[in-house]
């Protein structure tokens, strides 16, 4: 009986300290830190590719001019995008690709985190006071 109306004063005694300490005392003061995170995702686009696609032969005249066989081919680079074509004659074939670059998608996350500006003393404060309470709550158990 005697060490439970010990333990309450003290915890009475605690809260009382901790309500009127943190009316009269200042606050802590509170600062912001932005806190930024990249992401970067890039996204693969499929080429498109034609691979000897047969061409419809279209005379505008009667005479047929005889040539020799021949590949017509362009490789080439616009922009970002890589264009390779290529016709065959007499076979009369036709193969293409185009082939794009990863789209990149950039995102760029801001969070605002409170920072707690505590003073030395406030840290030895706490300390000291922990190691008094266990301390009394272990002579009260003996």
């Amino acid at each position: 009986m005697k060490y439970s109306v010990i333990f309450i004063t003290c915890i009475i005694i605690g809260f009382l300290l901790t309500y009127f300490g943190n009316q009269y005392f200042p606050k802590n003061e509170f600062t912001n830190v932005i806190l930024r995170d990249t992401i970067i995702k890039t996204i693969t686009s499929e080429p498109i590719i034609l691979e000897k696609v047969k061409m419809k032969i279209v005379y505008r005249a009667d005479t047929i001019i005889q040539t020799a066989p021949f590949t017509a081919s362009i490789d080439t680079i616009i922009v970002r995008d890589t264009l390779n074509a290529v016709y065959k004659f007499p076979e009369n074939l036709f193969s293409m690709s185009l082939r794009r670059p990863q789209d990149t998608i950039k995102t760029i996350y801001q969070v605002s985190v409170p920072v707690v500006k505590c003073e030395w003393y406030d840290k030895l404060l706490y300390f000291v006071a922990g190691a008094l309470s266990g301390g009394l709550i272990i002579s009260i158990t003996k």
